[in-house]
């Protein structure tokens, strides 16, 4: 139960990324911190998962206003809410 809400919370919180043109870094930045915190709170061992976030987390802090940089952190919190749905 708690595991669906969060994922719906992730999701509205993304949409609402989405859809806000300004200050986009801030809460792309903003978002992936949270979905760090949930990884480690739902893995105590995911030391993948963390070297997986710290790696998005570099590439968007770099190339923040880049569109592929965004586009790429998309496909990569879409196949995590995904996955999160079926398993």
């Amino acid at each position: 139960m708690q595991r669906n809400e969060s994922a719906n919370h992730l999701e509205l919180q993304w949409e609402h990324i989405r859809a806000s043109p300004y200050h986009l870094n801030y809460h792309i930045l903003g978002f992936l911190k949270t979905k760090f915190n949930e990884l480690q709170l739902l893995n105590n061992n995911g030391d993948e998962k963390k070297q997986k976030m710290n790696m998005v987390l570099k590439k968007v802090s770099l190339a923040s206003s880049s569109t592929q940089a965004i586009s790429a952190q998309e496909r990569w919190c879409i196949a995590q809410t995904k996955k999160r749905k079926y398993t």
